[in-house]
């Protein structure tokens, strides 16, 4: 794009900002697409037995009380 001071690059600073968002690779294969693509190495850490399954409660913890929140607030509006 030619604006009234020169070059005007699409917005962002990475280096696709010369293209559109839409012919972007990140647009049509997802976000971070290239560091599995390109084959860079990609290490899982090792959690433990008992350290995925205290995980896991906690979250569920979490997404209950979350879940509680909704619903009265649900109730709220429709009073």
């Amino acid at each position: 794009m030619w604006g009234g001071r020169g070059w005007r690059r699409y917005p962002g600073f990475g280096p696709w900002s010369h293209l559109p968002p839409w012919e972007r690779p990140g647009w049509k294969f997802g976000r971070s697409w290239c560091w599995w693509y390109l084959g860079y190495p990609y290490e899982v850490p090792e959690v433990s037995k008992e350290d995925e399954i205290k995980m896991l409660e906690e979250e569920a913890r979490f997404l209950e009380d979350r879940l509680n929140e909704i619903k009265r607030r649900l109730e709220e509006l429709r009073g």
